[in-house]
C-alpha cells in the first residue's frame, strides 16, 4: 500500500496492524513453539508508577489483545484463533501500576490446554484413588 493511501486509514486500523505485528514478532523473539494447539490466554496491562491518573479498566485493552492474538496466529502458534484449535478462553486481569516498567506493557501468559487437561486428569485420578481431594502441597506435585 502506498504511504499516502495508508494515511487515509482510520487510526484504529493503523494501530491494529502495529499490535498484530508486535504479537508476531514477540512470539518470534520468544521462540515460542509453532503449532502448540489450543491455549488459555491471560493478559494484564502494567503501567509505570510514574504515569499519572488511574489505570485502564480490563476491557480497555481487548482490541489490542485481539490484534496480538492475531499476530500469534500469523506466527503459527495455532492454525486459527477460534476456540476449537486456537484460543480456548481469554482472561483479562486488572491493570496495575508497577515500577519495573517504563512504558505501558501488556503481559501475556499462554497455557496450552493439553497441560490443563493433564493436570485435571491427574487431579481426577488422585480423587478416584484416594477418595479425597489433595492438599495444596500435593496439588503442586500433580
Amino acid at each position: 500500500m502506498l504511504a499516502n493511501k495508508s494515511n487515509t486509514l482510520h487510526w484504529s486500523v493503523k494501530d491494529t496492524k502495529a499490535w498484530r505485528d508486535i504479537g508476531f514478532y514477540g512470539a518470534s523473539q520468544a521462540k515460542l513453539p509453532k503449532g502448540i494447539g489450543r491455549c488459555d490466554v491471560v493478559s494484564r496491562l502494567v503501567v509505570p508508577t510514574s504515569k499519572p491518573g488511574r489505570v485502564a479498566d480490563t476491557t480497555a485493552w481487548f482490541p489490542t489483545m485481539k490484534a496480538i492474538i492475531d499476530g500469534f496466529t500469523d506466527y503459527g502458534l495455532w492454525p486459527d484463533d477460534n476456540s476449537k484449535v486456537g484460543v480456548r478462553w481469554e482472561q483479562y486481569l486488572d491493570a496495575i501500576k508497577h515500577r519495573s516498567v517504563d512504558t505501558d506493557t501488556i503481559v501475556v501468559e499462554l497455557t496450552p490446554t493439553r497441560i490443563v487437561d493433564a493436570r485435571k486428569t491427574a487431579f481426577d485420578l488422585w480423587v478416584a484413588e484416594s477418595g479425597q481431594e489433595p492438599s495444596q502441597r500435593e496439588l503442586g506435585a500433580l
